[in-house]
């Protein structure tokens, strides 16, 4: 009963069959049964019940998805870790630019660093600003030696040295026009390596929760394989069978891809 399940389960799966056709068909079966040691766990929850007679505090049992949805909520584990390994990679990144900043090599770091003055000497400017630089200290000079009456208009130096095209200008509504924050690069960049980090953990820590089987049923688990025209294809199976309703409970199976292998393989051109 339990293959056939599977073999519907595959025959539906449309990009299973668009690999290896509609004609698929059982080949083998590897099976085991497992008595639980235990009956799985009820879980009750408290709170005050009022009537119209009575105002008491009372339990009521909860269906055990109910429980562990709350449970995660409540203790939201996967999250938790992931944030805290975010941190760590900031810290760790952070604590590497302040090193490398001062001219310190960190051994063995990783990741994208802050521009600072060289170990052998003090920082330059670049070029563009260095000549910038030189030609307002020019015009004030030139200002300087100037007599105050020969100075027609004190208000042109300051209007000579601002750059003509300025990037990102405020509108009269108030609003910025132009190019993009400058910074949003660099915090994007600084951010890159602790957000890869936290996307790891949470990949590894976080599985998808599972419905618990009702009471007396027996775990079946194993692995079925089928076989069609172009390939042969291996799923891992794990289900509970209920003896009284003599059927497979349908919330707590579950089905995984193991192996598919093509009849006729050839090397990628």
């Amino acid at each position: 009963m339990l293959a056939g399940i599977v073999l519907s389960a595959a025959s539906n799966n449309a990009p299973l069959v668009s690999r290896c056709g509609k004609d698929l068909k059982l080949r083998r079966v590897w099976i085991d049964l497992d008595y639980p040691y235990k009956a799985p766990p009820e879980f009750e929850r408290s709170g005050i019940l009022i009537t119209d007679d009575t105002v008491e505090i009372a339990t009521r049992p909860i269906a055990a998805s109910h429980a562990k949805l709350l449970e995660r909520i409540f203790w939201p584990q996967p999250m938790a870790l992931s944030f805290w390994e975010f941190g760590k990679t900031l810290v760790r990144q952070t604590a590497s630019d302040v090193a490398r900043y001062f001219g310190m090599d960190v051994p063995g770091s990783s990741g994208n660093y802050v521009n600072g003055p060289a170990p052998g000497g003090p920082a330059t400017l670049p070029a563009s600003q260095n000549a910038q630089v030189q030609k307002a200290l020019e015009q004030l000079r030139q200002q300087a030696t100037k007599r105050p009456e020969e100075v027609k208009n004190p208000g042109a130096m300051t209007a000579e040295t601002s750059p003509s095209n300025t990037a990102g200008k405020v509108t009269e509504a108030g609003k910025v026009s132009g190019e993009r924050f400058t910074g949003e690069n660099k915090i994007r960049s600084f951010t890159d390596s602790p957000w890869e980090a936290f996307k790891k953990k949470y990949n590894q820590v976080w599985k998808p929760t599972r419905e618990l089987p009702p009471r007396g049923c027996v775990a079946v688990s194993g692995l079925i394989e089928l076989e069609s025209s172009k390939a042969y294809v291996v799923i891992d199976v794990f289900g509970w069978y209920n003896p009284t309703t003599r059927k497979y409970d349908a919330r707590s199976l579950w089905m995984s891809l193991r192996k598919m292998q093509y009849k006729k393989q050839a090397p990628l051109a």
